[in-house]
């Protein structure tokens, strides 16, 4: 994690703060969604086509799974808007400690839901 000197120097608000993150916050989701896909599709290689030979990784199933992500990446961002809004309710003392320790927490929950598609196919098929 990227460790904001200007922090140090002078108070940043929580709004900014939080602004200046998000476009960390977003390319680490971009990077957990092509993980999952990659893992996807492994899936579809490897336990899928064996048992269903007429499945297929067609344009249409890109295109939706390209439509889940990115309802995926809405719900993800609207959970981080909940970042400043819980800083402003709680009002910690050790605001550095608080964003980082709810940051940590919102990119891991916000990760983890590209991982939801190859996990439902691999249950199904195994």
């Amino acid at each position: 994690m990227d460790v904001n000197i200007q922090e140090f120097v002078q108070p940043v608000g929580p709004e900014e703060w939080w602004r200046n993150m998000r476009r960390q916050y977003n390319m680490g989701f971009m990077i957990a969604g092509s993980i999952a896909f990659t893992i996807y599709c492994l899936i579809m290689l490897l336990l899928v086509f064996p048992q269903e030979p007429h499945a297929e990784i067609s344009l249409e199933t890109v295109v939706f799974l390209l439509l889940v992500y990115a309802l995926m990446l809405a719900f993800a961002n609207l959970l981080y808007l909940l970042g400043p809004v819980a800083e402003k309710m709680v009002d910690p003392d050790d605001k550095s400690a608080f964003r980082k320790r709810l940051y940590k927490i919102e990119c891991v929950v916000s990760f983890s839901l590209p991982f939801l598609v190859p996990l439902m196919v691999l249950f199904l098929y195994l």
